[in-house]
């Protein structure tokens, strides 16, 4: 991989370590490493839905940044299918907090009282939807995954990293998570497989809604 002009990385090793960050993504200066799909901003600072530039697919043997002899989501991402949501400085310029979803990408993002919520929908190439929660108090963070009912990326044989913080949920054959909001109702993801209210503390999905 061809060695960046710009020598700053977009995070430091200890920042990158406590957010889970693989070290040669927080190696990557950020105007490669952020592409801004979403932003919004906060008191607290720029919360934005990332992926990797697109000049960074070119460098990586077969997509993969990292230590090929690791652990997938650990030690080595795909740039095609890594996504991050990020809370930058501003001037979206320096990252406070990084939080790694590789394999899921985020495109949902909300913004409440209490926390931030991001989301994403399966499609043909990751059949996986996920949803994810973080405390704009503590910035601690939980992520919620619904598995596709097939060649989902964390079956029993999958060799993906788990975190701690990561919840596996039962396999579903509908897709719930094409658009996030706060309703009346609460917390509410809607698909073509119909709308469901969302439990904001754990992530479950509730009852289908009328």
């Amino acid at each position: 991989m061809p060695t960046p002009i710009e020598v700053e990385p977009s995070q430091s090793p200890a920042d990158a370590e406590r957010d889970g960050v693989v070290p040669a993504l927080a190696a990557l200066p950020i105007s490669l490493r952020v592409d801004p799909q979403f932003a919004i901003p906060t008191d607290e600072g720029l919360w934005v839905l990332s992926q990797p530039k697109a000049e960074t697919v070119a460098w990586p043997q077969g997509c993969g940044l990292g230590d090929p002899t690791g652990l997938y989501g650990r030690d080595i991402i795909c740039v095609l299918e890594y996504g991050e949501v990020l809370l930058m400085d501003p001037t979206g310029e320096r990252i406070l907090r990084a939080y790694p979803l590789p394999g899921l990408p985020p495109y949902l993002l909300v913004v409440t009282h209490d926390a931030i919520f991001c989301g994403r929908w399966g499609d043909g190439a990751l059949p996986d939807s996920m949803l994810c929660r973080i405390d704009r108090t503590t910035l601690d963070w939980m992520v919620r995954v619904f598995p596709w009912y097939m060649e989902s990326g964390f079956s029993e044989l999958s060799e993906t990293y788990i975190p701690s913080n990561w919840t596996i949920d039962d396999p579903i054959d509908a897709s719930y998570f094409e658009h996030m909001e706060m309703t009346d109702a609460g917390l509410t993801v809607e698909g073509w497989g119909g709308a469901r209210l969302v439990d904001p503390t754990t992530l479950d999905l509730q009852e289908p809604t009328q």
